[in-house]
């Protein structure tokens, strides 16, 4: 979709109105300072634009030219596109030295919220709680989380996740990003044995 045109659209209608209108003006700089024509903006129909869809105001505030061609090219251009992504991830407080989580089996008669209200606790306190893998995390806190309707995987979650939650709020997201960044990580590890 044309980001200008879906924009503008939304920024017009609907129940997000004030959202839209400063992710319309975000795009309007974007195409002012250079850093895109009005063309190059196609994306989802809510303005999510680039290899990791970033709405404007991220792509504004967050993109860089990590190849120094002058462009912060979040579209065609991998090295500033992860570059980018990466550049988010810092300013949003990613914990390097930390998972996002791990998949882990919900003991037999635990008892998980149903209203999605979360509670942080150390890893040896899940342990204790009946979670064998937990004391694998390598985390300061961790909370569970359950997709779905419960019937599907569940999961330990560290702040990283959180910082995932900060770039998409859905929860299946955050799970899928975290999960592929293991199988890479396990793919590179493989790699070099």
């Amino acid at each position: 979709y044309p980001v200008l045109r879906s924009l503008a659209t939304l920024a017009h209608q609907g129940r997000r109105q004030p959202f839209f209108r400063r992710e319309l003006l975000a795009a309007l700089v974007i195409v002012d300072k250079g850093w895109a024509e009005p063309s190059d903006l196609v994306g989802s129909w809510a303005g999510a634009m680039g290899v990791f869809q970033f709405i404007p105001s991220t792509m504004r505030h967050y993109a860089v030219d990590h190849d120094g061609d002058g462009w912060r090219d979040i579209f065609n251009n991998g090295a500033d596109a992860f570059a980018s992504a990466a550049n988010y991830l810092d300013k949003a407080r990613w914990r390097s030295d930390e998972p996002w989580g791990m998949p882990v089996e919900v003991p037999k008669g635990f008892a998980s919220k149903a209203d999605g209200s979360r509670t942080w606790r150390k890893p040896a306190a899940w342990q204790e709680l009946g979670f064998k893998e937990a004391e694998k995390l390598n985390c300061s806190e961790a909370d569970l989380v359950v997709a779905g309707d419960g019937s599907e995987p569940a999961f330990l979650v560290c702040r990283n996740f959180k910082t995932l939650m900060r770039w998409n709020r859905s929860t299946w997201f955050a799970l899928t990003v975290g999960q592929l960044a293991d199988r890479i990580a396990e793919a590179g590890s493989q790699d070099q044995m």
